[in-house]
């Protein structure tokens, strides 16, 4: 599945339920790097792992993609915009900058 919410969301429940990576892939069957590269979004969650996963931290598949769907917006956007970011020129990356100090600065305006 090539969205990339699943990954970050699989991560919050997991933390949710105090697991470590370690612990999800052993539930899972999975290796600890595999669910790490799942988790960061490098590499894409087939409908067969998000069922194991889903077994693993005790919800159904759709549990996960609603989460994702709902979960953590704010910290999902942070870290889609810095990795966008980081694709850009230090130039481009000022502009970025300069652009997002602005709409701070207007959202505090009187």
């Amino acid at each position: 599945m090539q969205d990339d919410t699943l990954g970050p969301a699989i991560k919050e429940i997991r933390k949710k339920r105090k697991f470590s990576q370690g612990k999800l892939a052993s539930l899972t069957g999975f290796s600890r790097s595999l669910v790490s590269e799942h988790e960061s979004g490098a590499r894409n969650i087939s409908k067969e792992h998000l069922l194991k996963y889903a077994q693993a931290l005790d919800t159904v598949p759709q549990g996960i993609v609603d989460f994702a769907a709902k979960g953590d917006d704010q910290s999902v956007r942070i870290k889609k915009t810095v990795a966008v970011m980081q694709q850009l020129t230090p130039t481009r990356q000022g502009i970025v900058y300069n652009e997002a100090k602005k709409q701070f600065n207007k959202q505090y305006e009187p």
